[in-house]
């Protein structure tokens, strides 16, 4: 009976209760049910994510040529902007 009460006054007998007690609170707050329908819509999107990347080939690849169309369309593609150039310093 000491004994027990030492343990449940230590640090690890404190950690077990709050372990336990987060434990009861998550069985209690979300159902099977929920956890279900969110790891359906996680692999849902994660599905969808490797067919487009399958069909369209490597994202990092699609979203280099789409910045690569856009600075090429803009205008004054490539040259460097002078807006909001600090003056140059004066020597005496």
């Amino acid at each position: 009976m000491e004994e027990n009460s030492k343990y449940l006054d230590s640090i690890a007998g404190k950690t077990a209760q709050l372990t336990a007690n987060f434990e009861a609170l998550s069985t209690a707050f979300l159902d099977s049910e929920f956890v279900k329908g969110v790891v359906d819509v996680g692999s849902g999107i994660l599905s969808t994510i490797t067919s487009i990347t399958e069909k369209l080939g490597s994202i990092p690849t699609l979203v280099t040529a789409i910045v690569t169309a856009v600075a090429l369309f803009k205008k004054d593609a490539g040259r460097p902007s002078m807006v909001n150039m600090p003056s140059p310093l004066k020597i005496a």
